[in-house]
C-alpha cells in the first residue's frame, strides 16, 4: 500500500496490508485494528502478521 499526499482513506471493516510506504514529505498515521502509528516521510514497514488497517493518510 502506498500512501496518498495530503488525502486520508477510510477502509471498512479493515484493510489487509503487509507493506506500508510512505513516499510523501510529511508524516502519515497508520490507524489499524488494535492501534496506531505514525510513518516518518519517505520510510516504510513490512509488517508481519500483516496489519489490518483501517485509517491512513498525511494532513497537509
Amino acid at each position: 500500500m502506498t500512501i496518498r499526499e495530503c488525502k486520508v482513506e477510510d477502509f471498512s471493516p479493515y484493510f489487509l496490508v503487509r507493506v506500508v510506504e510512505n513516499n510523501t514529505d510529511h508524516p502519515a498515521r497508520i490507524t489499524y485494528r488494535g492501534g496506531s502509528l505514525i510513518l516518518m516521510p519517505r520510510t516504510g514497514i513490512d509488517s508481519r502478521p500483516p496489519l489490518e488497517i483501517t485509517s491512513v493518510g498525511t494532513l497537509c
